[in-house]
């Protein structure tokens, strides 16, 4: 859940509980022996709760809806396919001064 907000001059950030996004995977199915999907997908949340999918969160390399994690290329390297089995909103900590 992304629950950090801009503040005024949008230079800093703040912890607010009005939570407006959630990510979602379906890659660790360990006990089925299944691959899952090794796909992040992102949900908005309108403020009675109701989750939509965010159709604006898409794969830079592929387009599609949601991000891949089936490729052979990474920021960091070519170090082929990844699995997302753990997500984390993470702002860096020079945001939040």
């Amino acid at each position: 859940m992304d629950t950090f907000r801009p503040v005024a001059g949008g230079k800093h950030f703040r912890q607010t509980d009005q939570v407006s996004r959630v990510v979602t995977s379906n890659y660790f199915v360990a006990p089925t022996g299944l691959d899952g999907d090794a796909r992040i997908c992102e949900a908005l949340v309108d403020p009675a709760g109701r989750l939509t999918e965010d159709r604006a969160f898409r794969d830079e390399h592929t387009g599609r809806r949601c991000v891949g994690f089936y490729r052979t290329s990474w920021p960091h390297g070519d170090t082929g396919k990844a699995n997302p089995h753990g997500l984390l909103f993470a702002v860096a900590d020079a945001h939040l001064r």
